[in-house]
């Protein structure tokens, strides 16, 4: 029987479509996401009929955005569902690849390999 797109995502990917990734900020982890890998706001998020695609999850310290009494600023950190993110093709390719919501398969073999 193959794995939970929860299991694999902790115990294989570790959530890296869970990053931020642009030119200005470098690569953000979200703030929500534990440190196993997990997404600790996973059942609100992937609840089924979800209506919500786009929320604001949390906040980051920006690298390069300051305010006008020079500090960094602090910006939203917001939660794209992965479906979302793999047709508007922004993960990077290993990441992508290695995504059970981009290929079933993944869950298969991960199953397979943990029952060796």
């Amino acid at each position: 029987m193959p794995m939970s797109e929860r299991e694999y995502c902790v115990n294989h990917c570790g959530g890296k479509c869970c990053t931020l990734r642009s030119p200005q900020e470098g690569e953000v982890r979200c703030p929500r996401q534990a440190h196993d890998g997990s997404c600790t706001v996973y059942e609100q998020r992937y609840v089924e009929n979800a209506s919500l695609r786009l929320v604001v999850v949390g906040s980051f310290v920006s690298r390069r955005l300051k305010r006008l009494d020079g500090t960094y600023a602090e910006l939203p950190f917001v939660c794209g569902m992965v479906e979302d993110l793999l047709k508007a093709n922004v993960l990077p390719p290993e990441v992508r690849d290695a995504c059970c919501y981009y290929d079933r398969s993944v869950l298969d073999r991960a199953s397979s390999a943990g029952n060796t």
